[in-house]
């Protein structure tokens, strides 16, 4: 295993992490980055330290607890952390290192990754998504989009903002939302509009966490059979899209 784990830190805007008690976060950073843990969150648990190492004696009752928040899968003896993968650093070489590393930990260990699925309960493959990319949704940060376009008489230049570069939240948020609807802007004007027709979802949407927003959006895409917009975005990023889904949501919904 590697001598050392990268924690995003992030997790301290996360909102069910910051629900949790000390003891479960202390348990939570422990699967994360215990000798045994591994890029892709499949790893065979190693218990008799957890105690020694973490204080904590009724540890088991915390990972049921997690096991019902839909964030690990648990046999007693191995575990998978269901959303480790996205938080894999994603540039550059690295990048396919990564994938080929957990392509093959899944390879060698994939009955045991389907025995957890038969013990807990289905899911819709959370590992799958950055690996056989069915979207592609990258952080704020991560994610470059083209900011030059012809001006209409096609004489010059007119530099479009790049949204996820605002320095206001709710503007990243558009530009988020943007960048999963594949929207591609002609003008300012053009990019005016958009803000202001979506400023106000954006606007309730800016206490968020950025990857409970990015994972709402992805299950949008993937489920929803109607033409979802950011309100759509708003309406369900309280929801639980592990038990959502294998329900695809339409226009009753709303």
């Amino acid at each position: 295993m590697a001598e050392f784990k990268q924690i995003k830190i992030r997790i301290w805007q996360d909102n069910w992490f910051l629900s949790l008690n000390p003891e479960e976060k202390l348990l939570w950073f422990f699967l994360l980055t215990n000798q045994n843990a591994h890029i892709s969150g499949l790893y065979e648990l190693p218990k008799p330290l957890i105690s020694p190492l973490t204080g904590i004696k009724d540890w088991n009752k915390i990972l049921l607890k997690f096991i019902k928040d839909d964030k690990i899968l648990y046999d007693n003896k191995w575990i998978f952390i269901i959303n480790k993968i996205k938080h894999q650093p994603i540039g550059g070489n690295f990048k396919d290192n990564v994938q080929k590393s957990i392509k093959k930990h899944f390879e060698e260990n994939k009955e045991i990754l389907a025995n957890l699925k038969k013990i807990i309960k289905p899911l819709t493959s959370p590992y799958k998504a950055p690996l056989e990319k069915e979207i592609e949704i990258e952080t704020k940060k991560e994610i470059e989009i083209e900011t030059k376009t012809l001006s209409p008489n096609g004489d010059d230049m007119e530099i479009i903002p790049n949204l996820l570069k605002d320095k206001q939240i709710h503007i990243q948020i558009i530009g988020l939302y943007a960048k999963a609807k594949k929207v591609i802007f002609t003008s300012k004007e053009h990019q005016n509009t958009f803000i202001r027709r979506n400023l106000k979802s954006a606007s309730n949407l800016k206490n968020y966490d950025f990857d409970k927003i990015i994972d709402t959006m992805q299950y949008l895409i993937i489920n929803a059979d109607f033409k979802w917009t950011l309100e759509t975005v708003e309406k369900y990023i309280d929801e639980n899209l592990t038990n959502l889904n294998n329900k695809n949501i339409n226009l009753d919904n709303i």
